[in-house]
């Protein structure tokens, strides 16, 4: 009987070459399910030579049976074939193992043209026992060689643990078959499980070469990454504007390019000592810039305020940001742009819109518009409304000109916003008349502010550009928010308490009650005359003048 098997006497361990075949197959296709590549393929033909293998031992059993209806040329045809299958598969698995790539059908076609052909020649036109003898164990052999070679040539990789196991595998069997060419073979490499041995170290041989393919494909990922990296790190660094990465989780950096170390002054040895919180004038504009982006995921031109480590002095930057992965980290892409000088415009365009020139003060307009918006909540707290006029001031600009009366409504008004809490509004209401918001206070409370301040006003001293020292008067109408809500409606309130002080001699503070409705309109025509021009003023009228308590003759 010819020998068809690569090892002898192979098919008495049938069960176990056929459960580690089995291994095998399922190993391969669930591999091969994920990529197609040359070590999946190489894979497969390994599994398919101890498939061939498998199934020629039961063919070289049945030939004393076959030869019964087959001429013995086509027999040994047959034989010839499966040992040429075998060397096929292995030259392809090693092809592809020692090349990295696909063993194209270009040339298995010609390799298997050549080889049927050599074996017609051999078996059909010019039959050659001795010769189709030795090639039945040559063939293999040579295959097994050829794979052993592209094992060895895979263990100069950085992942070899396959490629050693393989290379030694495919030596053993080499030396098994080829040993079993010859007669003088030694009892022990004819026994059976030589085959186990064998396919079991294939088997381990193709899962750490599988190992080591992937092992290969993230070296080749990461290498690929580094690149990427160091080139959007070289895009980075190029960028006019400043651009820094930082992690999401605790704010420490991962990139910055020069225009940001030199915008917060940090020198290239110190970059890791910082965080991007800590050049933050606010904490809630770094969580409100935090709040933005894990809801939107990227902004534009938002406003942050920030500090160099340098130098104390805040200034603004517009920031656009977006969350990356970036080194296997969640990171902040942020690039920025000094705004400093376009936020001064507009606090200047801001308070040229809000604040009274001359004073800088809050004027009426901003007044209304805030102190609307603070009535609009649900259950507003109980505040105040003070209306503060200024006493005798056309005597001011009659007796020492309109530059000292600007003096007084300075001094007026630096002294009132001193003595106000935070929360409080001071405002130019028109001329010399000023209004005030109380937060958070009753009738009671208002009135003791407000007497306070009125004595606070009479001791400031105002100098004259002839040198003279001038002291003044206010005098001051109280309502609190128990009578209304509407905002409208207590400054008239607040005036009619005004009026009311002032028909009792000024300089006093009177708080609003019901009954001074009705006698608004005589304080009204007496304002009205207070306030009256000295160029169209009644000749040869004789005012008392609380600027230096003496009566004057307006000429």
């Amino acid at each position: 009987m010819i020998s068809l098997e690569i090892f002898e006497n192979a098919v008495q361990n049938q069960t176990i070459i056929a459960t580690l075949i089995l291994l095998l197959s399922c190993g391969i296709i669930f591999y091969n399910n994920q990529e197609k590549n040359a070590l999946a393929n190489a894979s497969v033909c390994l599994m398919l030579v101890g498939i061939v293998d498998y199934i020629s031992s039961y063919f070289g059993s049945w030939i004393d049976n076959l030869s019964l209806t087959f001429s013995v040329n086509i027999l040994m045809a047959i034989s010839l074939i499966i040992k040429f299958a075998i060397f096929l598969l292995c030259v392809i698995a090693a092809t592809n193992l020692a090349t990295n790539r696909v063993f194209e059908k270009k040339y298995i076609a010609c390799l298997s043209a050549l080889g049927a052909i050599f074996i017609l020649f051999y078996t059909i036109a010019y039959p050659d026992g001795i010769v189709i003898n030795i090639l039945h164990n040559l063939l293999p052999a040579i295959g097994f060689a050829y794979l052993a070679t592209a094992f060895l040539i895979r263990c100069f990789r950085a992942h070899k643990m396959g490629a050693v196991c393989g290379c030694l595998v495919s030596i053993f069997i080499t030396y098994v078959v080829i040993t079993n060419i010859s007669e003088s073979a030694s009892y022990p490499l004819k026994r059976w499980y030589m085959a186990a041995i064998a396919y079991l170290g294939l088997s381990l041989t193709l899962l750490l070469t599988l190992l080591d393919g992937k092992n290969d494909e993230i070296d080749e990922i990461q290498r690929k990454m580094n690149k990427n990296n160091q080139r959007f790190a070289e895009i980075v660094q190029a960028s006019p504007f400043p651009i820094v990465i930082f992690k999401l989780s605790d704010d420490s950096f991962l990139l910055a390019n020069d225009n940001f170390k030199r915008l917060f002054a940090i020198q290239d040895k110190d970059i890791k000592l910082y965080h991007f919180r800590d050049f933050f004038v606010d904490a809630d504009n770094r969580r409100l810039l935090n709040a933005h982006l894990e809801k939107e995921k990227i902004i534009k031109d938002f406003e942050i305020q920030v500090r160099s480590v340098a130098d104390e002095t805040p200034f603004w930057l517009s920031t656009s940001a977006n969350i990356i992965d970036y080194e296997y980290d969640i990171a902040i892409y942020a690039a920025f742009q000094d705004i400093t000088d376009r936020k001064k415009r507009e606090d200047l365009w801001q308070n040229q819109a809000t604040r009274d020139p001359l004073t800088s003060l809050y004027n009426r307009r901003y007044f209304e518009e805030e102190i609307g918006h603070r009535l609009f909540a649900p259950r507003p707290e109980p505040f105040g409304i003070f209306m503060i006029d200024a006493d005798h001031f056309k005597n001011v600009n009659d007796t020492y000109g309109h530059k000292t009366g600007d003096k007084v409504l300075m001094a007026l008004a630096a002294t009132t916003e001193k003595a106000l809490r935070e929360n409080d509004i001071v405002a130019r209401y028109g001329g010399e008349e000023f209004v005030v918001y109380l937060d958070k206070t009753n009738a009671e409370d208002a009135m003791l502010v407000a007497n306070r301040l009125r004595e606070s006003i009479a001791n400031t001293e105002v100098i004259a550009d002839s040198g003279e020292r001038i002291h003044f008067t206010v005098s001051i109408g109280v309502v609190t928010s128990e009578y209304s809500q509407d905002l409208s409606e207590l400054v008239k309130m607040s005036d009619d308490a005004l009026y009311k002080a002032k028909a009792n001699g000024r300089n006093q503070c009177v708080l609003y009650a019901p009954e001074l409705a009705k006698t608004s309109a005589i304080s009204q025509q007496e304002k009205e005359q207070d306030n009256v021009h000295p160029s169209v003023a009644a000749e040869n009228t004789v005012e008392v003048s609380l600027l230096d308590n003496q009566a004057k003759e307006s000429q």
